[in-house]
C-alpha cells in the first residue's frame, strides 16, 4: 500500500501550530498560578482577620468594664477606642474587602458566611449589635447604659456571639482548603494537556517527519546510484541523518525540559501512591529522552568542531566519589560491589575540562552498570606513563568478543548482537566519549573478553594543577558536569 506523501509545508505549518499550544499553554499556566498565590495570600489574610475578631471582642468586654468601673481610666479608655476601631475596620474589610490587603473582588466569596442566618441572625447583625451595645454602655449614644452592660455580660449571649466568629474562621478555612484541592486539579490536568500535547506533536508532527526523512533517504540513494561512489553515498546519507537528528533533537529539548518541569511541580504535592509511582515513570522516561537528545546535539556539536575543552582545576578523588555517588544504591541492589583505586602517585589537583571528563566518566560507569549482573564494577585513576594518567572502569560483566570491539565507537552503531548479550541503545555514548578524549588531548580504548568483563581505558595527559586560592572556591560539582 503506497503511503500518501508528507507536504514539507503542512509539516513547518503543524509545527508552528504545536509551538503556539505550548507557548500559549505555559502563559496560562503562569497566569494562573500568579493567580492562585494571590489568592492563596488573600485567604490567608482574612482567616487571620477573622479569628482576630474573637480576640478583640474578649479584649472590648474586659476594657469596656474596666472603663466603667474607673471612667477616670485614660489607659483603659484609649485602649479600649483602638480595640473598637480595629474590631469595627477588620468588620467592614472582611464583609466589603478593600482594606487589610483584602480586595472587594473577593468579598462576595467570604460576604455569605456572615450573612447567613443561624437561629434567626446573621452574624453581620450580631457585630452590628455588639458594636452598638458597645457604644450605649460607653454613653457614645442614647440608651439604657445598665441594660447594655447586662446584655454584654450575659454569658449566654456572649457565647453563642463568640460561638459564630468561631464558625466564622472555620468556614474561611473550608474555603482555603477547596481553592487548593481546587489547584492540586488544575495542576493534574496542567500536566495532563502537556502530555497530550506532546503525544500530538509527536502523532501529527515527528512521525510524518521521521517518514519524510525516510523518502528523501530513498529519493537521495536513488539519484545517487549513477553518479557517486557507494562510500560517498554513505557518507551522504550518515550526514543528511545526523543533521536531521541533531535538528530535530535541539527542537525537543523545550517541550521536554517544560514536562519535566510539571512532572517535579506535581511529584512536590500530594498525590496517591498509584498517582506518584505512574508519574515517577514518566520522569524517567524523560530523563533517558533528555539524554538520548543530549547525545545527538553533541554528535553535531563535535562534528563541526563546535565543542572547546575548557580545563580548570578539579580535585580528583572526591570528583570521582561523586559521580560514584549517583550509581551506589543502583549497583549494590544488582548485589554487584562498585570499588574505587586512586594512586598515590597521581596529583590531589588535576586540571581537566570537568563537564567533558564527567562525561567520560558518567557513560562508563553507566554502561558497567548495565552489562554487570554479579561480581564487582572497578574505577580506578593511575599514572600511565609518558606524563599521562589513565581513567579505568573494569567490570565483569558481560564481555565482548574481539572482533565486536572496533563497533564500540562507531555512531548510531547499537551493542553489537551477541549470545546473550543485552541491546538496544543509541549507540552514541561510547563514540562521544571517545571523540571526547581525543579533544582531550587523550585517547579511550577497550579490552575485553566476551563472559568475562570489559576494561574501558581514557588515558588523558596529565596536568597537575593548584588547589582554588580561595577555600570557599568549590571544585565543579561531578553530577552537573556528567
Amino acid at each position: 500500500m503506497q503511503q500518501k506523501k508528507i507536504d514539507p509545508q503542512s509539516l513547518w505549518r503543524r509545527y508552528l501550530v504545536a509551538l503556539a499550544l505550548i507557548a500559549g499553554f505555559v502563559s496560562a499556566s503562569h497566569v494562573v498560578s500568579m493567580m492562585a498565590l494571590a489568592g492563596d495570600e488573600e485567604a490567608s489574610a482574612a482567616i487571620n482577620i477573622s479569628g482576630r475578631q474573637r480576640m478583640l471582642s474578649q479584649r472590648v468586654l474586659a476594657l469596656s468594664e474596666r472603663e466603667y468601673l474607673d471612667p477616670t481610666d485614660e489607659a483603659a479608655t484609649l485602649a479600649l477606642d483602638n480595640s473598637v476601631a480595629l474590631f469595627v475596620r477588620s468588620h467592614q474589610a472582611l464583609v466589603q474587602g478593600g482594606d487589610l490587603g483584602l480586595s472587594r473582588e473577593r468579598a462576595d466569596a467570604r460576604r455569605w458566611v456572615y450573612e447567613t442566618e443561624h437561629n434567626g441572625v446573621t452574624l453581620n447583625e450580631e457585630v452590628e449589635t455588639f458594636v452598638e451595645e458597645l457604644a450605649v454602655m460607653r454613653g457614645k449614644i442614647p440608651g439604657d447604659i445598665e441594660l447594655a452592660r447586662a446584655h454584654l455580660h450575659d454569658l449566654a449571649l456572649t457565647d453563642g456571639f463568640l460561638a459564630a466568629l468561631d464558625n466564622a474562621v472555620h468556614e474561611l478555612e473550608l474555603q482555603a482548603n477547596a481553592e487548593v484541592a481546587q489547584l492540586r486539579r488544575l495542576s493534574l490536568f496542567g500536566l495532563l494537556a502537556a502530555l497530550l500535547i506532546l503525544f500530538f506533536e509527536a502523532r501529527f508532527i515527528f512521525w510524518p517527519a521521521q517518514r519524510a526523512v525516510v523518502d528523501a533517504f530513498d529519493n537521495m540513494i536513488a539519484s545517487l546510484d549513477k553518479a557517486e561512489s557507494a562510500e560517498d553515498k554513505v557518507k551522504r546519507i550518515l550526514n543528511a541523518r545526523t543533521t536531521f537528528f541533531a535538528n530535530m533533537s535541539e527542537d525537543l529539548q523545550t517541550p521536554l525540559k517544560i514536562l519535566r518541569g510539571y512532572v517535579d511541580q506535581v511529584l512536590r504535592t500530594d498525590l496517591p501512591q498509584a498517582a506518584a509511582r505512574q508519574l515517577s515513570l514518566v520522569q524517567r522516561a524523560s530523563e533517558q529522552m533528555e539524554q538520548i537528545v543530549n547525545d545527538v546535539v553533541d554528535v553535531r556539536l563535535l562534528e563541526e568542531g563546535l565543542i572547546e575543552i575548557e580545563e580548570q582545576p578539579v580535585a580528583l578523588s572526591p570528583f570521582i566519589d561523586e559521580v560514584l555517588a549517583t550509581y551506589q544504591s543502583r549497583i549494590e541492589r544488582k548485589g554487584v560491589v562498585l570499588k574505587k583505586d586512586v594512586s598515590d602517585r597521581l596529583p590531589e589537583w588535576v586540571s581537566v575540562d570537568p563537564k567533558r571528563f564527567g562525561q567520560i566518566l558518567d557513560n562508563l560507569l553507566s554502561n558497567a552498570a548495565k552489562f554487570t549482573h554479579e561480581g564487582e564494577i572497578t574505577v580506578r585513576a593511575a599514572y600511565f606513563r609518558d606524563g599521562k594518567w589513565a581513567l579505568e572502569v573494569t567490570d565483569t560483566g558481560e564481555g565482548i568478543s574481539f572482533h565486536n570491539q572496533d563497533a564500540l565507537f562507531r555512531r548510531f552503531v547499537t551493542k553489537p548482537g551477541e549470545p546473550g548479550r543485552t541491546t538496544g541503545g543509541t549507540g552514541l555514548g561510547l563514540p562521544i566519549c571517545h571523540d571526547l578524549a581525543r579533544l582531550m588531548g587523550g585517547q579511550l580504548t577497550v579490552e575485553s573478553i566476551l563472559g568475562h568483563g570489559s576494561t574501558f581505558r581514557a588515558v588523558l595527559p596529565l596536568h597537575a594543577a593548584e588547589a582554588p586560592a580561595s577555600t570557599s572556591e568549590e571544585t565543579p560539582k561531578a553530577v552537573e558536569a556528567a
